[in-house]
């Protein structure tokens, strides 16, 4: 009687049984063969390809694994110890890092007499500058007149149909001197908008009170899907009445078009949908850091200027060494320098 394979099933027959029965071309060669073709082909479709470096297998740091030998992969990365940090912050991690730029420094030295000069009352002073879209608190420690920047944010762009596309209008800009009282305040910077009105930026007294508004950029107008686009009105600056401004450098309603910022770019409205060169708006000011001091003794020759801010970090500056005051009357004199290293 004929038997089937153990393995696949196939048919045969038995040499001790099966001698007289009629030879089946079907069973014994037609069905196996279809078998054992169906067989190979679902090996040949499941096997392994060649391994080709960088074509079906990757390779690391740009070298192939495949062949003998080991592969010595980058030393994990240890902030502070393999890898350097910016600020005391490590590197390692999502997110952004910022770095301040270069602030400015101001140093009062009097009684300057035959070269010879003594500091006294030295106070030190810092940008502290926005640029992101947010609401900040400062704190003014001594009422007075403070350097101040205040930009709107920039408002989204339009597509034109059969017509040029469109730039959102940018922020209007403030720059000058306000007059703060003591206390916390508050300020606004306002962020750009894709699809609308760039966000105001907003100046506040100690009590709450809006002092200064630099409006946001207006989105690009347009009737509708099927009709001409054009550029967006710039932002309105409002300056509440009583509020007290000097050496005001800009005071001025947003702009339109590819040069509508009024302030270094802060404020630009997006040209068309893909909203290309679009800026939140900018907030910075100037104030003395009340914690900070800076020690300078003249003697024979003039020794470096040293100083610690108020995050207790220290610094030393040497562009006194030289000053020729030769000559200068007797008075008080204030000397600015700068400090050209960022962040510490």
């Amino acid at each position: 009687m004929p038997k089937r394979t153990t393995n696949y099933n196939l048919y045969k027959y038995d040499t001790s049984t099966d001698g007289n029965m009629t030879f089946n071309i079907d069973d014994a060669l037609n069905d196996n063969f279809d078998s054992i073709d169906a067989l190979i082909k679902d090996v040949n479709d499941n096997k392994q390809n060649n391994l080709v470096s960088g074509t079906n297998i990757k390779t690391i740091n740009s070298e192939s694994v495949l062949g003998s030998g080991n592969i010595a992969l980058q030393t994990p990365l240890v902030s502070g110890e393999t890898i350097k940090t910016i600020n005391d912050e490590s590197l390692l991690g999502s997110g952004n890092l910022k770095i301040s730029h270069t602030p400015e420094y101001s140093f009062n030295s009097g009684n300057v007499t035959s070269g010879n000069a003594d500091l006294i009352d030295a106070t030190l002073s810092q940008d502290t500058e926005y640029s992101e879209a947010g609401t900040y608190t400062f704190e003014v420690q001594t009422a007075g007149y403070y350097p101040i920047v205040l930009v709107g944010g920039g408002g989204g762009g339009r597509n034109g149909y059969n017509s040029p596309n469109a730039y959102g209008g940018s922020g209007a800009a403030f720059v000058g001197e306000v007059y703060l009282n003591t206390g916390s305040h508050n300020i606004v910077v306002g962020g750009y908008n894709n699809n609308g009105d760039g966000a105001d930026s907003i100046l506040y007294d100690e009590n709450g009170n809006v002092l200064i508004t630099a409006g946001g950029g207006k989105y690009a107008t347009s009737a509708g899907a099927f009709f001409p686009a054009y550029d967006g009105a710039g932002g309105t600056l409002t300056i509440a009445t009583g509020v007290l401004t000097q050496n005001v450098t800009v005071q001025s309603n947003g702009g339109t078009g590819a040069s509508g910022s009024k302030y270094n770019g802060y404020g630009q409205g997006g040209y068309s949908t893909t909203q290309t060169g679009r800026k939140v708006g900018y907030f910075s000011i100037v104030l003395p850091s009340a914690s900070s001091n800076v020690s300078y003794k003249v003697g024979g020759s003039y020794p470096a200027l040293t100083g610690t801010l108020a995050d207790g970090k220290q610094f030393t500056l040497n562009g006194l060494n030289s000053d020729d005051i030769t000559g200068l009357a007797d008075g008080t004199y204030i000397k600015y320098s700068s400090r050209n290293t960022c962040g510490q």
